[in-house]
């Protein structure tokens, strides 16, 4: 029988079988194409430079046949190195997880994917431990740390532990030692006052920003906040409405249309800036030459509203004056200086002799002021010329703030 022994291939055997070492017709040629075939599979030939070059399937050359993580070595053939492998297996096989035994890992492992355990974590955990997963459908991002020694039940499973991603219902009562920090969804209204203050301390923003509006007797445009700022609303009393025992603290504007306006009874005094406000000013007996204008009493006047009045009082025991002459005085806004019109000066003509009561004091009318600048309010009187003996003079000046 032909083994095609000049073709390009062996494709099938010579001939049929014959157990060996049975005396068979087969030639030797064709024992051997069999025991190759039987080893290698199919043989190609090709012929490089003039060189004959067989290739098997498992070409121990061109793509070494190895099995991982033992090399060949130099010059070793393929069925050598089998059965070294073979021999090795022993050595080799302790040192790999495999999937049916019971086995020590040492070492740090790193999973590239998930650890899945079909049937939960049983048994005890000694020492600390780092799980991604802990039983099937968990699933776990980030570390978690069980302490050294737990172990058993001690060990939390996945659904009893709070994770770093997805949503979780959380029961019982949880303390934070540290600021949470990102957004708050749910309610908050058994939150104690401590917690709720350091959460609005460290609030940046309302998740949704809300208007805030006044109605009713008092108004104010509605202002739209968000938390990130302070923001204030103006406030105006609609026209008309009643208000039943307002209290003004600060400043009122507009109209107030009252039949009482109640008073204090505590016994204080306006404060400055507000209506009812008293400022006063006096001099003790002063001497005056004859007919001069002097300036008495002085105060200041701060912007608003100003009803000033004041009264003087001449002593002119012993003195004598010019007949017809006269004594007077005024509140004025310049100093020494009497204004014009009657309607702010008392002028008394003054007699040749003087014998009756050595005093006389008489009342300055209220004159108002709208000043809305400091103004210095003077009050001057006028002495008459005289002949004889010193005048004296002593004087107070006072305003109320009307508005």
């Amino acid at each position: 029988m032909s083994c095609n022994c000049n073709s390009s291939t062996y494709s099938s055997t010579c001939c049929p079988e014959v157990p060996y070492p049975s005396i068979s017709s087969e030639s030797v040629p064709s024992l051997i194409d069999n025991l190759v075939y039987a080893l290698y599979g199919t043989i190609e030939k090709s012929v490089s430079s003039g060189r004959v070059i067989w290739n098997i399937p498992c070409d121990p050359s061109a793509t070494p046949a190895e099995v991982t993580g033992i090399p060949r070595q130099e010059g070793e053939g393929l069925l050598c190195y089998i059965i070294r492998v073979l021999n090795e297996d022993i050595v080799v096989l302790p040192n790999v997880v495999d999937t049916v035994s019971a086995q020590t890992l040492t070492g740090q492992k790193t999973f590239t994917q998930s650890i899945i355990a079909s049937g939960g974590v049983t048994g005890s955990l000694t020492g600390a431990a780092s799980l991604n997963v802990l039983k099937a459908g968990d699933t776990m991002t980030g570390p978690l740390v069980v302490p050294a020694g737990a172990s058993g039940s001690q060990v939390p499973r996945a659904n009893e532990v709070v994770l770093l991603t997805g949503a979780q219902t959380i029961a019982g009562s949880k303390t934070f030692s540290s600021p949470i920090i990102g957004s708050l969804n749910g309610n908050a209204d058994t939150a104690t006052a401590a917690t709720s203050a350091t959460l609005a301390s460290q609030a940046t923003t309302l998740q949704n920003a809300r208007t805030i509006a006044i109605s009713g007797a008092v108004t104010g445009t509605a202002t739209s906040f968000n938390g990130s700022a302070n923001i204030s609303i103006p406030a105006t009393i609609s026209s008309g409405a009643t208000i039943t025992s307002p209290v003004f603290a600060g400043t009122a504007t507009g109209a107030i249309t009252s039949k009482v306006v109640q008073g204090v009874t505590d016994g204080s005094s306006a404060a400055s800036g507000y209506v009812g406000q008293l400022l006063s000013a006096n001099t003790a007996l002063t001497n005056i030459a004859s007919n001069t204008v002097a300036n008495g009493a002085t105060i200041t006047l701060t912007p608003g509203d100003w009803e000033v009045y004041g009264n003087a009082t001449f002593n002119f025991s012993g003195v004598s004056c010019a007949a017809g002459d006269y004594l007077g005085a005024a509140i004025s806004l310049t100093a020494s200086v009497l204004p014009d019109g009657q309607r702010q000066i008392v002028l008394i003509p003054a007699l040749t002799t003087i014998t009756q009561s050595p005093a006389y004091s008489f009342v300055i009318p209220r004159v108002r002021f709208n000043v809305t600048v400091n103004t210095a309010v003077y009050l001057v009187v006028q002495s008459p010329t005289t002949t004889a003996g010193t005048m004296q003079y002593s004087s107070i000046i006072s305003a109320n703030r009307v508005r």
